[in-house]
C-alpha cells in the first residue's frame, strides 16, 4: 500500500483497491456521489448524491477486471535469448496481418542506423500500430546479413492488448526500473541490479562491439516514466540505442517519430485482407471502405474492429450506431491519455472536443481564463498526448487547434459525465463569439468581424449584471494582451461601461497605438481625446493617422482643417518659429498630392503655409484653388489678404 487511505479487498489474494474511485465529487466539493448499483459489463455504474437524490452513471473501469491474475500480453518479450535471424534477441513475433507502412518504416530504420540519436520515440494514440511497426523494423534489421546490432532486447509495460474482439487487460511485464533490470539480468545471466544494467548501457564491449538495441514498448505505462527516461538518457551510450513506443512524451531529448493514421492505400490493403479472411468481400466494397477510412481517420485498430462488427452482422453497420455500441474501443484508445491530464488539460480537451471546427488560440485562452484555467499549459499537455492538433497555417500565423473526430467522439461522452459540464459548455458558448476559424483565414485582418460581437456580448452581459463589469473588463484585457488589435475595443467598453475611468480608457488607447498602430486606431484615439477635451492628444493622433496613410486625401483635408484651427487658437503658446513642428508633415503630404487636391483642400494647404509665415507659397496655392473655382471662399480670402499686403 503506497499511500494512506481507505482500501478494500475483493479477494484475500487480490491487490488492495482504493475506495477513492467509489467516492466521487465535483471540483468545488459541493456534491458527493456514492455507488448505487447498476454495474454493467461496459464498466459503468449508477452513483447517487444522497443530499438531493440526484443520480448519474459514471465509469468504474478498475472493477471490470476479474480477481484472478491477469494474463501476459501477446507482445511480452521472452525471458531467454533466442537466435532471431542474425541477432540474439527476445523479440515477440510481428502481429499477423501486419500491413507495411513504407514511409514510417524507412524513417524508423534510418534513425536506428544513424549514430546521432541514442533515444528514439514512436509517438501516437493507442492502436495506431506503434508496437507492430517497431517489431517489423526490428525483425527486418535482424534478418540482414550484417545487422547493425548484435542484440535486440524487448521490454514491455503493456497493460492492455487491443484485440479484434476488443481491449483486454493484461499483466505489465516490465513496468519498473527494477523489473527492467531483472529481465536484463535474466537474459544475460548477470547480476539483476540497476547498477549492473547502467554499466552495460554505458559500455557493451563485454558482449558486443556492434551495440544493443533496447526496445521499450508502451513506455507511458511504466511506474516512473520520467525517472526511467532520465536513467536511459543518462546511461545509454552509442552504439547502444533505445527505442520507445509511447502515447505520451514527457521528455525533450529524444528524436520523436509521429505515428498517425494509415494512408489510404495501406488502410485499403489491410481492410481488403481482413474482409477476405472474414469472407465478407461482397459486403466490404471500396465505397464502404472509403467511408470507414474517412470516419476513423485511418486508425488501424478501429478499422479492424468495424470490419469485425460488419462480419458479425452480415451487413454494413452505420458508424453512428456502431461507436456507441462499442464505446470500449474508443475508450481503449483515449482513456489512459485522458486520465493523465491535469485539470487545465482536461478543460482544454473537453472544450475543444465539443467544438466542431478549428479554434483560434485567442478564443480558447479567453474562454478558459474566465474559469481560472491556464490554457497554455493545458494545450501543451493535450498536444503531447496527441489529443489535439496544433496548426499555424493561417495568413497571420495565429495558432489554431483541432480535435480529431475519434477524439471528439470520446470527448463528447466524457463531457456528459463531467462534474464541470455546465461550466465547460459556458466556455464553448463564449468561444462562439469569436466565430469559426479556418486554417487559411486571416484572423487579425478580420479582427472587427470577430471582436464586434464579443464586445457587444460583454456590454450586454455587464448591463444585465452591473456587478460583472469588472469581470468582462478583465476578459477583454486578456484578449488584448494576446491580440493587440483588441485594445481599441477595450477602450470602447471602458468608455461605455466605466466612463469615469478616463485613465483606463487612455491606457487602452495608448496600448492600441503602441501594439497595433493603424490609421483607424490613431483616429479612434483622436476621437476619444476629443470627447475628453484633450486637444493636444487629439491633434497628435490625427497627425499620426495622416502619417500612416499620406495618400488619403480626405483624411489629409480633415487633419489640415483641425490643425489650422488648433494652431490659430493657440497662437500665443505656439510662436511662429515653432509652428513648422506641427505643420510640416501634413503640409508636405498635401503638397505632394497638390495636383489632385480640390480648390477647398488647396485653400487649407495655403492656410498652413500662411500660419507658418510663408506668404509666397500661401498665395501660390490659394491662387491655384481660386483659378479652379472662383467661388472657393477660403482661397478668395487668402488671395485678397495677401494682395492687400502687397
Amino acid at each position: 500500500m503506497s499511500k494512506p487511505g481507505l482500501y478494500f479487498l475483493t479477494h484475500q489474494f487480490d491487490k488492495p483497491r482504493g475506495c477513492a474511485g467509489l467516492i466521487r465529487s465535483d471540483l468545488e466539493l459541493t456534491e458527493f456521489y456514492l455507488p448505487n448499483g447498476g454495474f454493467t459489463d461496459d464498466g459503468r455504474a449508477e452513483f447517487i448524491n444522497y443530499a438531493n437524490g440526484k443520480t448519474e452513471r459514471m465509469d468504474v473501469p478498475d472493477f471490470v477486471c476479474p480477481p484472478a491474475p491477469l494474463p501476459a500480453s501477446e507482445t511480452e518479450g521472452g525471458f531467454v535469448f533466442d537466435v532471431q535471424s542474425n541477432v540474439l534477441g527476445n523479440l515477440p513475433s510481428v502481429p499477423p496481418g501486419y500491413v507495411e507502412r513504407r514511409v514510417l518504416q524507412d524513417e524508423l530504420e534510418l534513425r536506428l542506423r544513424d549514430r546521432n540519436h541514442h533515444i528514439i520515440t514512436l509517438h501516437g494514440w493507442g492502436g495506431l500500430g506503434k508496437t507492430s511497426l517497431a517489431l517489423f523494423v526490428a525483425h527486418k534489421l535482424a534478418s540482414e546479413p550484417e545487422p547493425p546490432f548484435e542484440y535486440v532486447i524487448w521490454f514491455s509495460a503493456r497493460d492492455i492488448d487491443l484485440r479484434p474482439s476488443g481491449p483486454v487487460k493484461v499483466r505489465p511485464a516490465d513496468a519498473s526500473l527494477e523489473a527492467i533490470a531483472k529481465r536484463y539480468g535474466t537474459l544475460f545471466e548477470v547480476e539483476p541490479t540497476i547498477t549492473a544494467f547502467a554499466k552495460v548501457l554505458e559500455s557493451s564491449v563485454r558482449y558486443t562491439d556492434k551495440g544493443m538495441l533496447l526496445i521499450f514498448d508502451n513506455f507511458e505505462t511504466n511506474d516512473d516514466v520520467v525517472g526511467i527516461y532520465k536513467f536511459l538518457d543518462t546511461h545509454t551510450r552509442l552504439p547502444n540505442k533505445v527505442l520507445l513506443t509511447s502515447r505520451e512524451r514527457k521528455f525533450k531529448a529524444d528524436f520523436p517519430i509521429e505515428v498517425k493514421g494509415m494512408e489510404w492505400d495501406e488502410a485499403h490493403a489491410m481492410m481488403t485482407a481482413l474482409s477476405r479472411e472474414l469472407r465478407i468481400e461482397g459486403i466490404a466494397d471500396d465505397r464502404l471502405m472509403e467511408n470507414i477510412y474517412a470516419r476513423t481517420e485511418g486508425h488501424p485498430y478501429i478499422m479492424r474492429v468495424i470490419i469485425g462488427e460488419i462480419a458479425k452482422e452480415g451487413r454494413p453497420v452505420p458508424y453512428e450506431q456502431l461507436i456507441p455500441r462499442r464505446q470500449d474501443i474508443v475508450d481503449a484508445v483515449f482513456d489512459r491519455s485522458f486520465n493523465r491530464l491535469s485539470d487545465d488539460g482536461r478543460w482544454v480537451f473537453l472544450t475543444l472536443a465539443n467544438w466542431r471546427s478549428w479554434v483560434v488560440e485567442t478564443a480558447l485562452l479567453v474562454a478558459l481564463a474566465q474559469e481560472g484555467k491556464d490554457a497554455y499549459s493545458g494545450v501543451e499537455e493535450c498536444v503531447r498526448l496527441s489529443l489535439i492538433i496544433k496548426d499555424y497555417r493561417t495568413a497571420d500565423d495565429e495558432p489554431i487547434y483541432w480535435t480529431p473526430k475519434l477524439a471528439r467522439d470520446f470527448g463528447r461522452k466524457k463531457l456528459m459525465g463531467d462534474p464541470d459540464q455546465l461550466a465547460v459548455r459556458g466556455c464553448i458558448e463564449l468561444m462562439q463569439h469569436f466565430g469559426p476559424a479556418t486554417r487559411h483565414r486571416a484572423l487579425r485582418s478580420q479582427v472587427d468581424e470577430i471582436m464586434r460581437p464579443l464586445l457587444e456580448w460583454c456590454i450586454a452581459q455587464a448591463k444585465a449584471d452591473p456587478e460583472q463589469v469588472e469581470r468582462y473588463d478583465r476578459l477583454l484585457e486578456r484578449v488584448a494582451h494576446s491580440w493587440p488589435s483588441a485594445w481599441s475595443h477595450l477602450a470602447r467598453y471602458r468608455h461605455q461601461m466605466r466612463p469615469a475611468n478616463r485613465e483606463g480608457v487612455n491606457y487602452a488607447l495608448r496600448r492600441a497605438v503602441e501594439e497595433a498602430p493603424s490609421k483607424e486606431v490613431w483616429r479612434e484615439r483622436a476621437k476619444f481625446a476629443s470627447l475628453y477635451g484633450d486637444e493636444q492628444t487629439f491633434i497628435a493622433s490625427l497627425l499620426s493617422a495622416a502619417d500612416v496613410d499620406p495618400a488619403d486625401i480626405a483624411l489629409l483635408s480633415e487633419v489640415a482643417g483641425e490643425l489650422a484651427r488648433y494652431v490659430t487658437d493657440h497662437k500665443q503658446e505656439i510662436p511662429i518659429t515653432r509652428r513648422s513642428v506641427y505643420l510640416a508633415s501634413v503640409r508636405a503630404h498635401m503638397e505632394r498630392l497638390s495636383a489632385k487636391l480640390n480648390p477647398y483642400d488647396l485653400g487649407k494647404l495655403a492656410w498652413l503655409y500662411l500660419l507658418e509665415g510663408n506668404k509666397a507659397q500661401a498665395l501660390a496655392y490659394a491662387s491655384q484653388g481660386y483659378a479652379k473655382d472662383r467661388m472657393c471662399e477660403p482661397c478668395l480670402k487668402i488671395v485678397e489678404l495677401l494682395h492687400g499686403d502687397e
